[in-house]
């Protein structure tokens, strides 16, 4: 087994602060906009507010509405950006990034970058016996469009499984152990 992070592993950091980061907080309000009061959407935004002790009945309420009250948008997006600029580690902050940069790569706006060597290199560890792995702060869904939508093509073939902080902060040695025994084997 091979566990691989993402930033500064496989694709450029670089890459990850100055073209997903900023797609993000450019097509924030108006991915809010449209997809305001979609089941998905109300998730991961109620878990920003929770996450920042901005939830009330009125904002949850507000946020199931068809149409985005103007100043709650407001606030939410303030308040989004501030955690994007902050390189915060919400899982929910992750995912409505993800959600953001599908758009993104499925239009073809975005490009997921690997080093060169990268895709070689993966596929020598595959035909070698290898079961690769990617363990990143990134969503799970995030880390796939990256992957599917490479500079490389699609390489998600070649991974057998991702994993996000749902499985716990990469800093925690119980992420680890609980992403080995998910895996089937011995940390």
């Amino acid at each position: 087994v091979i566990l691989l992070d993402i930033e500064g592993t496989t694709t450029s950091i670089k890459f990850v602060h100055e073209e997903l980061f900023p797609f993000s907080m450019r097509n924030l309000a108006t991915f809010l906009q449209r997809h305001w009061g979609e089941d998905a959407v109300v998730e991961v935004v109620e878990g920003i507010l929770a996450d920042m002790a901005m939830s009330t009945p009125e904002t949850l309420q507000s946020l199931r509405a068809s149409e985005a009250d103007a100043s709650l948008l407001a606030q939410i997006v303030g308040t989004t950006l501030a955690l994007i600029t902050a390189n915060s580690k919400l899982t929910p902050l992750k995912k409505l990034q993800g959600m953001i940069w599908k758009e993104g790569y499925e239009s073809g706006q975005i490009k997921g970058h690997v080093y060169d060597e990268v895709p070689d290199t993966l596929r020598m560890w595959k035909e070698d016996g290898y079961r690769l792995f990617v363990y990143s702060s990134g969503s799970v869904e995030a880390q796939k469009l990256l992957f599917k939508h490479s500079t490389a093509g699609d390489m998600l073939e070649l991974f057998s499984g991702h994993f996000d902080t749902r499985i716990g902060l990469k800093l925690e040695p119980r992420s680890y152990t609980e992403i080995a025994r998910t895996i089937g084997c011995s940390p």
